[in-house]
């Protein structure tokens, strides 16, 4: 038995360990650490700064609402536990770009055969200028990413092992995507299409 589970295990850890690698030779080179603020991201931390001191949620015209809940209450949370700063949200991002990477990484390797493709694609995900440079930020770009692909993975599990509580937790990430961006309700509404249609 432990022969036969050695295999797959190394077929994910060794990837899973270039993958954490990788992003520290980001982070190395790219520092996330600098009381600055890029992009559009100055209106989210504008609302996170006031929830933390003044406990209200507020709107910039730029950024809060129900579309950004999700992102400024991460971004409340992680300030919460390691101080307000730009700085710290730039990190709450980085985190969740980095869990973003090994989440795809499992949806990848559940749907494809080649361990090769697997990384390759994670890969193009991370290294893609666009999903690098955001992870950098405090917008919601990737906020919104992390919250579609783990709802993507359990509902693909869900499907495949016909567990309707691996279903639910998919739904609820889809949730949380819609809570970041709208769009986030393509996800069931394309679950309810296929099942209409198959």
């Amino acid at each position: 038995l432990h022969d036969s589970m050695t295999p797959d295990r190394h077929s994910t850890l060794l990837p899973l360990t270039l993958l954490l690698l990788l992003w520290s030779v980001i982070i190395s080179f790219i520092n996330p650490i600098g009381e600055f603020m890029i992009n559009d991201d100055w209106s989210f931390t504008l609302v996170v700064e006031d929830l933390l001191k003044n406990k209200v949620f507020t709107t910039t015209g730029w950024a809060g609402g129900p579309s950004a809940l999700v992102h400024i209450l991460w971004g409340t949370l992680w300030s919460s536990v390691f101080g307000f700063s730009p700085s710290t949200l730039r990190c709450a991002t980085l985190f969740l770009a980095i869990c973003t990477s090994i989440t795809l990484f499992f949806l990848l390797k559940n749907r494809l055969r080649s361990g090769r493709l697997v990384l390759l694609s994670t890969l193009t995900l991370i290294l893609n200028p666009l999903f690098l440079s955001q992870s950098f930020t405090f917008m919601t770009d990737i906020t919104f990413v992390a919250m579609v692909v783990p709802a993507l993975l359990f509902i693909t599990w869900g499907i495949e092992k016909s567990n309707y509580p691996l279903l639910i937790l998919g739904f609820v990430f889809s949730l949380l995507a819609t809570l970041t961006r709208q769009l986030g309700l393509a996800i069931p509404l394309a679950f309810l299409v296929s099942i209409f249609l198959y």
